[in-house]
């Protein structure tokens, strides 16, 4: 079910748009292009969790991430990126879904983490789709535990794969 959306979202190559919304050339020109690059990789050497790395990083996400969660302005921005305005709660769960486990591997020792260390905003944000998605439709999940297994690790580091692989990574 989620491999399908993943595929979709990758072959439509929408994922940059997002990446644009949050870094905006402009504004964060290398570090778009690190994160642009990052989506084709499957490993990075650049790492994000030195100090200024990580207040950067914080600077950026957590305008969008008040009290924890998605502000309503950022989570509209990403339904037009997606087209899915009018499109179901199940079909806008789905996509968050798989948007949080690209994010969950950016935060991962494959992309911009380490083994013991990962960038706190970006597991924040991953955890804050997954959330969202949740709450648009907590259907696309096997179960409420199962919901909770997956959510659980954003707040332990190091970050593991496996939502990511379950999206079909």
């Amino acid at each position: 079910m989620f491999l399908a959306a993943f595929n979709q979202q990758a072959t439509q190559r929408r994922f940059g748009e997002l990446i644009d919304i949050i870094l905006s050339t402009e504004e964060h020109g290398e570090l778009n292009q690190q994160f642009i690059a990052a989506t084709n990789q499957k490993h990075s050497t650049v790492k994000l969790i030195d100090d200024a790395s990580v207040s950067r990083l914080a600077t950026i996400f957590d305008p969008l991430l008040p009290e924890g969660k998605l502000s309503p302005a950022h989570y509209q921005h990403i339904l037009s990126a997606y087209h899915l305005t009018d499109a179901t709660p199940q079909k806008q769960a789905e996509t968050l879904f798989c948007l949080s486990t690209a994010f969950a591997r950016y935060s991962s020792s494959a992309i911009f983490g380490t083994e013991h260390d990962s960038p706190p905003a970006l597991r924040g944000y991953a955890e804050a789709l997954m959330q969202k998605a949740w709450e648009l439709s907590p259907a696309i999940f096997p179960s409420s535990e199962q919901f909770y297994r997956l959510v659980r690790p954003f707040s332990r580091p190091p970050w593991r794969l496996y939502l990511y692989q379950r999206c079909g990574g």
